[in-house]
């Protein structure tokens, strides 16, 4: 039986402003369509949007039109709506870290940060139980979440 769950998205106040990251376990492979970043206390998880999957993610995800999002997370396979990939065992971790995140206890989080190891301009999706700091987002719609 799919679950609901709702996100607070944010978006910031001037294009180009971030936070970062923070500390976190994971890395970045050019070769890998997915790269997860893990915060430190298993209280965020960061997606690297590589320009493979950035448009897409954007348009699903953060555009404000999208108020409402069909969420798979099984095995082999993480999407939204009609955008699915083809996961691997690495990807398994980042799918229990998300569904930890959604379905425990308080409000979750969803912005874009970035992180000084990636090269100028990379953005990292970031679902996380911090909220954001106010002097740079503000807060969007919400998003509803229905996972199966």
């Amino acid at each position: 039986m799919p679950t609901q769950h709702q996100i607070r998205r944010y978006s910031a106040f001037f294009q180009g402003w971030a936070q970062a990251f923070g500390n976190h376990r994971g890395s970045y492979d050019e070769e890998r369509r997915l790269n997860w970043l893990f915060g430190e206390d298993d209280d965020q998880i960061g997606l690297i949007l590589t320009p493979k999957i950035r448009h897409p993610l954007f348009h699903h995800v953060l555009g404000e039109h999208c108020q409402e999002l069909q969420l798979i997370l099984e095995t082999g396979r993480i999407g939204m709506d009609d955008l699915v990939v083809e996961t691997s065992y690495r990807d398994e971790q980042a799918v229990r870290a998300i569904r930890s995140l959604l379905e425990g206890p308080g409000d979750v989080h969803l912005y874009l940060t970035y992180h000084l190891f990636f090269p100028s301009g990379t953005r990292i999706l970031t679902l996380s139980r911090k909220v954001p700091l106010p002097i740079i987002y503000k807060e969007t719609a919400p998003l509803q979440v229905l996972i199966d």
